[in-house]
């Protein structure tokens, strides 16, 4: 199916331009505009048509690709019947998978989705603005962002638990998470044995719970400085360990028939954003 119009050519060029994350972010920053207190009415934002996220992202189109706000572009859902919005198809099929929406259509119209429901994540998430959810588009790249040097083997853990969250399915999700941060200890451990030089004990830790234990030994050689910025640096990085036995605990128990439960998502996003806020604290140490 090729383009008629000058209007539908204008969106093929533009949407053309971007990369699927791209396209996301844009998505993302549309309903978050449209959903945040002062920029409109949320109430009237849970449920919604393609012509309300196409009202939102079409200043953000233009502003990201710096084109003149006379150019005019086709409705957002004629892009959707053609290979220039596949991009957008595959976030409103995110939004689905990942449990933020439902899609309501009509049979035999032409368009994938006529109306979107906001689900209570999709809610939450689109009202806010903390990029440490799982469910943000760079949640990944926060991480690199704030911890330097971090591993591909930390970062890749990370990344098969954000897909295991975006899919529900939550033990292996918490799982990946505990793999990662394991990894994470060891890595500081080793840092701080070898570069460092700072005594640990135990000084041959081979559990995950006693590379937390000496690690959290060996905070205070390697913070040293009776300054008050380095007393709470000192004090984030045993916080952060706290959570990384707590996170240990729930790990145990998604690896092993405990009789635990893992149904409540809101739970396990919890862990990804202390993950995204404590991992930082830990990498103090690097």
């Amino acid at each position: 199916m090729a383009v008629k119009t000058d209007e539908q050519k204008n969106l093929k060029d533009a949407l053309s331009r971007l990369s699927y994350r791209q396209t996301w972010t844009l998505c993302v920053s549309a309903l978050r505009n449209m959903r945040r207190p002062g920029t409109g009415d949320p109430a009237s934002t849970v449920r919604f048509d393609i012509g309300t996220l196409q009202q939102n992202l079409y200043p953000l189109l233009r502003q990201q690709l710096a084109i003149d706000g006379s150019m005019k572009f086709a409705p957002l859902s004629d892009a959707l019947q053609y290979e220039h919005g596949a991009h957008v198809l595959a976030f409103l099929l995110w939004l689905e998978r990942s449990g933020l929406a439902y899609h309501l259509g009509r049979s035999g119209n032409a368009n994938y989705v006529d109306w979107i429901r906001l689900l209570p994540a999709g809610l939450k998430f689109f009202a806010g603005s903390d990029d440490a959810s799982p469910y943000a588009p760079d949640w990944i790249d926060r991480v690199k962002r704030n911890c330097a040097g971090i591993t591909d083997e930390i970062t890749s853990a990370l990344e098969d638990a954000v897909a295991c969250f975006e899919h529900g399915l939550n033990r292996p999700a918490i799982g990946l998470l505990g793999v990662a941060l394991e990894a994470a200890m060891i890595e500081l451990f080793d840092l701080m044995s070898g570069t460092y030089g700072v005594p640990m004990t135990p000084n041959k830790p081979q559990k995950a719970g006693e590379y937390i234990n000496a690690i959290r030994s060996g905070i205070d050689a390697r913070i040293q400085s009776s300054d008050a910025e380095y007393k709470e640096r000192r004090a984030s990085v045993r916080r952060a360990c706290d959570f990384a036995d707590d996170l240990r605990l729930r790990r145990n128990q998604a690896s092993h028939p405990m009789g635990a439960s893992f149904d409540d998502a809101s739970e396990v996003e919890e862990l990804f954003l202390s993950m995204a806020r404590k991992l930082p604290h830990l990498w103090l140490l690097h």
